[in-house]
């Protein structure tokens, strides 16, 4: 691999058949995920099965063994234009009623008044950098540092789908109803998960998700 890519990535065996690609923490390197993930959509290398992409990493499956070779040829193949990525991705936005059971709780601790807590959320532009923890359920960068709150030590047993929260460095929706240890600040209407988009057609599941990785978010207080 040339060395611009050899900066940005690390390739290795991920069992017999899998190939894990390793991004740093810098703070291009969803960017370079989400490039690698639209690759894998639109022009995959032969014999891929899946892939995976997680917070750091992006992993092929396939269905039979393939040299590390054969994936560093695809990866050289694909256009890593960062501008590119980040210009064309969509932009969704969620109505949120603000009110949630810890939007207090959360204001008392850093000091401010719920309204600057309710600006400050909803300015922020975000990034969906991946899904996972339940079906749809996006991990958002962009929170405001002033927000940034751990998460809770002991989770509540159900929160409702739709829950709009904060937890770590990151806000997410809950995209269906599940104990968590999130901070909920509100609530949207809009629905995050459909299994019904996925049903009867071999390849159409991903329309079951209202979000995917790359995408843009906002938060509209109603």
């Amino acid at each position: 691999m040339d060395l611009s890519c050899e900066e940005k990535f690390q390739l290795k065996a991920y069992g017999p058949l899998a190939w894990l690609v390793s991004v740093g923490l810098q703070s291009s390197g969803g960017d370079w995920l989400y490039r690698l993930a639209r690759a894998a959509d639109e022009n995959p290398p032969e014999r891929l099965q899946e892939c995976v992409l997680g917070f750091d990493t992006f992993l092929l499956v396939f269905r039979e063994e393939v040299s590390q070779e054969f994936v560093e040829e695809w990866l050289l193949k694909i256009e890593w234009g960062v501008d590119e990525v980040s210009g064309d991705s969509r932009l969704i936005e969620f109505p949120v009623t603000y009110g949630g059971a810890d939007l207090e709780a959360l204001a008392e601790a850093k000091e401010m008044l719920v309204e600057e807590v309710v600006r400050r959320h909803s300015d922020a532009e975000y990034r969906v950098r991946l899904l996972g923890f339940s079906p749809g359920f996006p991990y958002l960068d962009g929170l405001d540092e002033a927000l940034c709150m751990a998460r809770k030590d002991i989770p509540v047993p159900r929160i409702e789908a739709g829950a709009v929260a904060i937890g770590g460095s990151h806000a997410g929706i809950y995209s269906i109803a599940s104990p968590g240890g999130w901070h909920v600040l509100g609530r949207t209407s809009s629905a995050l998960f459909d299994p019904e988009f996925g049903r009867g057609e071999t390849g159409k599941w991903k329309d079951a998700f209202a979000l995917k990785p790359g995408d843009r978010v906002r938060f509209l207080p109603v």
